[in-house]
């Protein structure tokens, strides 16, 4: 009876201690308003706020010199923190902190206020004028048709109790009477984040009138903005996608010996699969923990359909979940055991990896020899959608030794005379063997260190676009075929 009681007490104590962190939905117009205006930049249609805009009276040339003026803020420049590994690319952009500032503004007089040294003045003043005349428009066109359902929503959202999902009735009983706390602290436990109790995570919810459509959730700094349609039927899915992006600010909220163990566990594995199986790992395990646990745990069952619209991350996400369920159903902590697993697993379900042109060209580090490389870098990306990616250009000593410090695939493009580029090339890395003549040609070899590098020569932006074409189409570069001439 007494080991019994101990037992109890441990569980109690275990789980309290690991879940009495809280999720807090909510809304706030100012912040709304701003993710309203940011995405009237370059509408396409897509969002359907966005089409109601566009299908509106409002989207006339009064509007458009408005938008046209916004476009040349540079709200998308970054604050870099120092201190963290370069591969998490640690900081926080402009725009961030203006969504923050605006999730805790009563109105646009206090948002001002508050980012205030956040832009130069003239800049600031703009911002603040385009708000001020598109408020109106947001009120007439959105919150107005959206606010009765919308609202309807929120209050369903924050009064979602254990018993309405909750399966597993021991953790139903230690999880502080909510189940959506219970998965927030297991997942925040499985990143080792540091999240302060008394703060709870909140999620701002954008309204966006119907039942089906684009939507889309993102977090800035250490809240999420998340696109809620006022019909929404699928809780489980729309809840599911909040934990994913949960996860990238817990993954991002790690501290900083963490984020080094976990950079140095990578990098330093002998696998040669070890650097894309890290630059998958952050998408790869929000999708884990919010398309994968989170859902699993709000509908009873495993999703059978695809967890994520990308290859790569839906399988890598579905070969690491049997062993990552453990680590987040006991709050343990990810490990030099767990990333070990990883590796090993994306090894195994992407064999070929370090040859398909899908994995190559989604991670990699630029140079180029030509003085306005945007003609050839354009053939390339309008077949491959970089992820993370940087460019650099002339190909001199500097711009080969930032690319050689790479974890990415390391990519040179050559505009013309290739043979003295090579041979320049070849003096610094070493490894290239290609016939020195004027043709166009890919060629694709892995280092000593098991680098991936590719070699692309062309003088032409049709060029460019026909060779990348090609590598899309033949989806690898064969083991037996390195070397592609055009």
């Amino acid at each position: 009876m007494k080991r019994f009681a101990l037992l109890f007490c441990w569980l109690i104590g275990f789980y309290c201690s690991s879940q009495n962190l809280q999720l807090e939905f909510t809304y706030n117009k100012q912040l709304s308003l701003l993710r309203f205006v940011k995405t009237l930049r370059r509408p396409n249609g897509a969002f359907i706020n966005e089409k109601t805009y566009l299908d509106s009276k409002y989207n006339n040339e009064a509007s458009k010199k408005r938008i046209t003026a916004l476009e040349k803020l540079n709200l998308e420049a970054r604050i870099a923190y120092e201190g963290f590994p370069e591969t998490r690319m640690a900081g926080r952009g402009v725009y961030d902190l203006l969504i923050i500032a605006a999730s805790e503004s009563n109105d646009l007089k206090d948002f001002e206020k508050r980012i205030n040294g956040i832009l130069p003045q003239q800049e600031q003043s703009v911002l603040i004028e385009t708000l001020n005349y598109f408020e109106p428009v947001y009120q007439e066109l959105i919150w107005k048709p959206c606010e009765e359902k919308f609202l309807l929503k929120v209050n369903e959202l924050k009064g979602r109790t254990v018993t309405q999902v909750r399966k597993n009735e021991l953790q139903a009983a230690f999880a502080g009477g909510n189940q959506l706390n219970y998965l927030f602290g297991n997942i925040a436990a499985f990143y080792g984040a540091k999240w302060d109790r008394a703060v709870p995570f909140k999620v701002f919810l954008y309204p966006v009138s119907g039942k089906s459509g684009a939507t889309s959730a993102q977090p800035y700094g250490n809240i999420l903005v998340a696109d809620l349609l006022t019909e929404e039927k699928d809780i489980p899915g729309f809840l599911g996608v909040v934990y994913h992006e949960m996860s990238h600010v817990l993954f991002s909220e790690q501290p900083v010996e963490l984020q080094t163990k976990i950079d140095s566990l990578f990098l330093n594995n002998p696998s040669p699969y070890r650097n894309y199986a890290y630059h998958w790992f952050n998408e790869c395990m929000a999708t884990v923990c919010g398309n994968g646990w989170a859902n699993e745990n709000l509908t009873g069952k495993i999703d059978s359909a695809e967890w994520y619209n990308n290859a790569y991350i839906n399988k890598f996400a579905k070969a690491v979940y049997p062993f990552a369920k453990t680590y987040l159903a006991s709050s343990k902590k990810m490990d030099a055991v767990f990333i070990e697993q990883c590796i090993t697993q994306f090894q195994k379900t992407f064999p070929d990896a370090l040859q398909e042109t899908d994995n190559l060209f989604t991670f990699f580090n630029m140079a180029c020899d030509a003085e306005d490389p945007n003609p050839v870098f354009g053939g390339m990306y309008k077949f491959f959608q970089g992820r993370n990616c940087n460019s650099s250009f002339p190909i001199d000593e500097e711009t080969i030794s930032k690319v050689e410090k790479s974890v990415y695939t390391r990519i040179y493009f050559i505009t013309h005379d290739n043979a003295e580029t090579i041979t320049a090339l070849n003096k610094k890395i070493g490894g290239i063997k290609i016939p020195k003549e004027k043709r166009s040609f890919a060629y694709y070899f892995l280092s000593e260190a098991k680098n991936p590098y590719v070699i692309v020569s062309v003088n032409s932006s049709a060029e460019s676009e026909k060779i990348f074409k090609t590598l899309f189409e033949k989806k690898t570069f064969l083991k037996s075929e390195k070397l592609i001439v055009f």
